[in-house]
């Protein structure tokens, strides 16, 4: 719904022509914000108090620009990804497996109304201190930039400047928020599906004693049941291999500007006084950048630690029970889930 509003995700009923251009209206809002930072830190930044002032808000606006493009053009591809679960090996088929697969949506759900909440706020924080210094008689934009008219003359000038400041700083906060959680639901999803894979494995010593089939038929049905783990846990690495290549820019941008915003930010608190409203305002920005890098690796160190739990899954199953070919199989998912799954962009 917030991606929606922000011109970021389509939804299924509307006209893909309209909604087009309005993806593009909002592109080129966040776009041209930047590049008006930009201008500013070209003529008018002097010293390097106002480079890091100026330049929090400028690599936000970047990091926001490519994560609204590369989800608006890779829009159709995370659908059909998101779809597969909801398919076969993937869909859950007994009570045990949807109760896994509700726990992680209760998780992903929390998370996102949590910092959905703190990224309104912050939005907030940041339209409020503006509106109270317009209103103090102080006609100053929130963030430094150039334009190419003078607003300093003129209220309606001013007021179609500052409007379009605050449309890029609100989609970007709030878009940045949602495609956050969404990103770290996608990830916990990989999570929820080895879990699901961990249950069916520890079912089967259950379902063998309740057969009442021996021989070539017993050992049709493990082979049968087996293979359809072994099946599940490669769309698994599957899933996760799309997840990942999808991601791939979204991820080094994250991490490649949250770097650089985290020491500009923690030089911009070090410079300013701590009675100051300036101050409480920052540091809430300094905890929105330090959440994003949070969630991406938090999420993606649960994906490695739960994909490293299948070998002592298997391990504490009751694997005697089994055939020598199911012992065999149970080896190669060992062996297989010996390779973690990783989330990973260029070198990061």
């Amino acid at each position: 719904m917030v991606l929606s509003l922000c011109g970021f995700w389509r939804p299924e009923n509307s006209s893909k022509f309209f909604y087009g251009a309005y993806s593009f209206f909002m592109l080129i809002i966040v776009f041209t914000n930047a590049i008006s930072m930009t201008m500013d830190l070209v003529i008018n930044v002097k010293n390097f108090d106002d480079f890091s002032k100026n330049a929090l808000m400028l690599f936000s606006m970047i990091n926001v620009f490519s994560k609204g493009s590369s989800l608006v053009l890779r829009h159709n591809d995370i659908i059909k990804l998101t779809e597969t679960l909801f398919e076969y090996p993937c869909r859950s088929t007994n009570e045990d497996e949807v109760r896994v697969e509700s726990k992680f949506n209760r998780i992903a759900r929390y998370n996102s109304n949590r910092f959905m909440q703190f990224g309104l706020i912050v939005v907030s924080l940041i339209i409020l201190e503006s509106l109270y210094t317009c209103f103090s008689g102080k006609l100053i934009l929130p963030f430094r930039a150039w334009y190419p008219i003078d607003y300093d003359g003129s209220l309606f000038i001013f007021f179609v400047c500052w409007t379009h400041q605050m449309i890029a700083i609100t989609v970007g906060g709030m878009s940045s928020s949602s495609l956050d959680t969404i990103i770290a639901g996608l990830m916990l999803q990989v999570c929820a599906q080895v879990e699901i894979m961990k249950v069916r494995l520890h079912k089967w010593p259950v379902i063998r004693k309740n057969l009442n089939v021996d021989g070539q038929d017993l050992r049709f049905q493990e082979t049968r049941y087996l293979t359809a783990c072994i099946h599940h846990h490669r769309h698994i690495f599957i899933f996760a291999r799309q997840l990942n290549k999808l991601l791939n820019i979204v991820l080094f941008m994250q991490f490649f500007i949250g770097a650089i915003l985290i020491c500009s930010l923690v030089y911009h608190i070090s410079v300013i006084s701590v009675t100051s409203t300036e101050f409480y305002v920052v540091m809430l920005y300094f905890s929105g950048i330090a959440a994003e890098v949070f969630i991406y690796c938090w999420f993606g160190n649960e994906c490695i630690l739960s994909s490293l739990s299948v070998m002592n899954a298997v391990y504490t199953m009751d694997w005697t029970l089994l055939t020598s070919e199911g012992q065999k199989s149970l080896l190669m998912i060992m062996l297989r889930a010996a390779i973690p799954i990783k989330f990973t962009s260029s070198f990061l």
